[in-house]
């Protein structure tokens, strides 16, 4: 619960506020993580397809590395990564700016390399103590901003967001 704390201090809201005009403007949103991370990538891909928002993810770090090729200056990168130093997670981001794409990451350390390279920075804060833990508190600060992303996109949507959540939920019955 600290950890939620923490991250609730930490976290910029004019950070978060162009994040989610980023996400709402972009024309293609490629989620980037590998190991630990790469569930909460996937966990973001989801949330947002299912708003309608044209979003591409694969847990396949070669496979990020092809995705971020066909990113231009109209798209959006977001990597997550605890540490922020992955090197698979950070090619493809790399690719993804070099190709005038917006890079947000989420990250716990706010001078590591993603830190550095992002043009949005989502910054979560939390204490390491013992190590698997620390990765499970980690995750959980690291959905708690995925969360926070998308409710409030889902906001700005409005009806078009409630729209294609109904629509998908009855496409699943």
């Amino acid at each position: 619960i600290q950890g939620l704390y923490d991250t609730l201090k930490m976290v910029d809201n004019v950070e978060i506020d162009k994040a989610i005009e980023a996400l709402l403007e972009a024309k293609k949103i490629l989620f980037c993580g590998v190991g630990t991370s790469a569930p909460i990538a996937e966990e973001a891909f989801h949330r947002f397809l299912y708003l309608g928002l044209p979003c591409i993810f694969s847990g396949d770090p070669h496979l990020q590395i092809g995705l971020a090729l066909s990113l231009t200056e109209k798209d959006i990168a977001l990597g997550v990564s605890h540490s922020g130093t992955t090197k698979d997670t950070l090619k493809p981001l790399r690719i993804a700016k070099d190709n005038g794409a917006t890079v947000i990451c989420i990250t716990n350390y706010i001078n590591s390399p993603i830190a550095q390279l992002a043009d949005i920075k989502l910054i979560t804060s939390f204490r390491e103590i013992i190590f698997r833990i620390a990765a499970m508190a980690a995750r959980v600060a690291q959905l708690s901003i995925i969360e926070a992303l998308y409710v409030n996109v889902a906001i700005r949507m409005k009806e078009k967001a409630v729209c294609n959540i109904e629509r998908l939920e009855k496409l699943l019955k």
